[in-house]
């Protein structure tokens, strides 16, 4: 199956989430793009979704740039089919955006698993408004599921994939400084933090934080200065 993700706008920073996802849907077997709003303009990802038809559209979405991401999905709509899903943090913690017109879907927290289920059960014309971690619109009612656990193997995901975000966005590629996630979670409280609500509406999921072994890092780093030195 096509999936594209679009991003709203380049920070100069790679899109973890992003990369991550990209290479879990390619070791299943799915063809994935990524494009940027800012490089491509609405003409230009109109024309990348013409000649890349996808299944699914999916934007990784912090509450900053929900109004643009929203006012643009509706716009891609009008001439495009495809189902819109969400992720990240927006719709982990507002997930009554899922109303709001052109949104189909929202991944809620981790998509490591939930996001190849709900393509797997999408492209094999299963039940997919019941995958776990998904908030899902179909046939004019909301189907809010549950979160599933939380991966805890960081070492048995594999790397990210940088080769696709640097397609999308080459000056992301020559910028000297690279950015390796070590682990997830945060083990403590801060009432002001994101944090302290995603730790409590995982309780009883799996561990907060999680480690990647020394050698998993090692390895990412040596492969990202051979495959992009």
């Amino acid at each position: 199956m096509v999936i594209y993700f679009i991003i709203i706008e380049n920070t100069t920073i790679e899109r973890m989430s992003v990369m991550q996802l990209a290479s879990i849907l390619k070791a299943d077997g799915h063809e994935v793009r990524i494009g940027f709003h800012d490089r491509l303009g609405l003409d230009g990802l109109r024309a990348a979704i013409d000649a890349f038809p996808p299944r699914v559209v999916a934007y990784s979405v912090m509450t900053s740039e929900y109004a643009r991401v929203a006012s643009l999905n509706r716009e891609l709509k009008e001439s495009h089919d495809f189902l819109a899903v969400l992720g990240g943090p927006h719709p982990t913690f507002f997930p009554q955006c899922v109303k709001d017109d052109g949104v189909d879907a929202l991944c809620r927290g981790e998509g490591d698993t939930a996001l190849p289920e709900f393509c797997k059960r999408l492209e094999a014309g299963g039940e997919y408004w019941i995958t776990p971690n998904f908030t899902v619109k179909y046939k004019g009612e909301i189907h809010e599921n549950p979160l599933g656990p939380l991966i805890t193997d960081l070492d048995s995901l594999p790397f990210p994939d940088r080769g696709a975000m640097y397609a999308a966005e080459p000056s992301l590629r020559e910028n000297e400084k690279k950015m390796f996630f070590s682990s997830r979670g945060c083990p403590y409280s801060c009432t002001y933090c994101f944090n302290n609500q995603y730790n409590e509406i995982h309780k009883g999921l799996g561990p907060v934080v999680r480690i990647r072994s020394p050698e998993s890092m090692i390895d990412e780093i040596v492969q990202e200065k051979i495959v992009h030195p």
